[in-house]
């Protein structure tokens, strides 16, 4: 069985990813050009953007080595089975809710919490078998943030029904 429910590529994975590091670095650096460049504003304030634009540069470092990372240690493809599906309510601005779409899954013995998209939570069903192919989460040093009992998984890149028995 090879229906596939969900296909993206790495660089649809990680466009997000890149874009917050791209996001870090270019308000850094207009922090920092702030902070050398405006020589009519005071010292203090000066002193300030140059801090925080050498702030988010170094969190646009971080966050470059920690995505690298997990791109470099690569997929990872599992057999999971679906045991309930759900609308997480996030708040996300002033009085606005956000809706992520997870499914609370289980392979073995872990239990993964896959955050998919509208479409795709439609199509999965609870109590089904599919094929799950994504990129773990890495901590700063390289290891995995969830080796064992629990994932919370947001870079897949493919989800596919599987045959019932790869679940049991």
């Amino acid at each position: 069985m090879d229906d596939v429910i969900y296909s993206a590529s790495p660089l649809q994975t990680f466009l997000g990813a890149f874009g917050m590091i791209a996001f870090f670095f270019a308000l850094g650096i207009a922090g920092l050009g702030f902070g050398i460049l405006r020589r009519n504003e005071s010292t203090i304030a000066r002193l300030a953007a140059a801090g925080a634009g050498v702030f988010l540069i170094l969190a646009g470092i971080v966050s470059t080595v920690v995505t690298i990372g997990t791109i470099n240690s690569g997929s990872q493809t599992v057999a999971i089975h679906v045991n309930d599906k759900f609308v997480a309510l996030d708040n996300c601005g002033d009085s606005d809710t956000c809706e992520r779409y997870m499914l609370e899954t289980q392979s073995g013995t872990n239990s993964i919490d896959v955050q998919v998209n509208h479409a795709t939570y439609d199509k999965t069903q609870i109590g089904g078998c599919y094929e799950l192919t994504y990129y773990p989460g890495r901590s700063l040093l390289g290891g995995q943030e969830y080796e064992y009992s629990y994932q919370s998984v947001t870079n897949i890149t493919r989800l596919a029904v599987a045959d019932p028995s790869a679940c049991e």
